[in-house]
């Protein structure tokens, strides 16, 4: 579910065309975010931001996980 959010948060990119020139178009699927940039340069902005995404899921894991356990301890105190 978290990488769901993510990932509808932070859809992923890819090229989406090329001119004449061999120059791309990076896409989201909604919006191009990048127009006319070389293959090299947007093969590398996409690697690195799924990095980055993959960064944000791993972390919003551990927030819920830590939240989670510190939810059932709160509980298990109140119990006792």
């Amino acid at each position: 579910m978290r990488e769901k959010y993510v990932e509808e948060s932070f859809p992923m990119w890819f090229i989406f065309g090329e001119d004449l020139n061999g120059l791309v178009d990076v896409s989201d699927g909604n919006v191009d975010v990048f127009v006319g940039i070389t293959r090299e340069v947007a093969d590398t902005l996409i690697r690195e931001r799924n990095i980055l995404v993959n960064a944000l899921i791993v972390a919003i894991g551990e927030d819920y996980e830590r939240l989670e356990q510190a939810r059932l301890e709160a509980k298990s105190s109140a119990d006792l």
